[in-house]
């Protein structure tokens, strides 16, 4: 492998996700509930913002360009691809958690996220809609993926990185977050591995972040 692809995609990693993994952690041994508010969105949407400023500016300095990790421009296929995603990740996290239940008799364990009816307005679940998913799509699927095979690296390594870290930072919804981020982050990092393609994921991503949100205005 190529000298400085497990250093760049740990500083990335690392830049982007290791604040969500700590507060994550916090929450899951403190095992208190997060709530979600207006002003939590916003304070995400800030943060990512944030995090992806400072990612590319690394990545350019080392000779990255957003071609690099998604080569195709987003089309109508894409999107026919990402909300058939979102439909089959839905189906697939329902089938899972009922399993879970009849298995441990409880849907929850642990820490939660909890969001009252009525406490989000449309503005900030759209924005978030659409910043979430480019930053963890992009950072924390394509962008390790891309770099291992970029330096020469094969086999599983970079799929495990992905899953592992998304699934650390989404801790804090519990055990129902886990059983619906786990397999559709080994999903989404094989599709990318196979195919290099992030967009419909990214749309994905955003019909799953939007849909719940939005349905607890109403």
């Amino acid at each position: 492998m190529k000298k400085g692809t497990i250093p760049e995609i740990a500083a990335v990693m690392a830049l982007c996700f290791g604040p969500l993994v700590a507060l994550s952690l916090i929450a899951v041994f403190s095992r208190k509930t997060t709530t979600l508010t207006d002003g939590r969105l916003f304070g995400i949407v800030a943060y990512e913002l944030a995090a992806m400023a400072g990612a590319a500016a690394i990545l350019r300095a080392r000779g990255w360009t957003l071609r690099d990790l998604a080569p195709e421009r987003p089309g109508p296929v894409d999107v026919a691809i990402g909300l058939g995603a979102a439909l089959a990740a839905v189906a697939a996290t329902i089938f899972l958690a009922i399993l879970a239940r009849r298995a441990t008799g409880a849907w929850h364990a642990g820490p939660e996220l909890t969001v009252a009816k009525g406490s989000l307005h449309l503005a900030p679940i759209l924005l978030a809609s659409l910043v979430n998913p480019l930053f963890e799509e992009f950072l924390v699927c394509a962008f390790p993926i891309a770099a291992w095979r970029k330096g020469g690296g094969t086999g599983w390594a970079p799929i495990h990185i992905s899953v592992a870290v998304r699934v650390a930072y989404h801790l804090y919804q519990g055990t129902s977050g886990v059983i619906g981020i786990l397999p559709l982050g080994l999903a989404f990092a094989l599709w990318y591995d196979r195919t290099q393609r992030v967009w419909p994921l990214a749309i994905a991503h955003c019909a799953l972040d939007f849909f719940p949100l939005w349905l607890r205005t109403m």
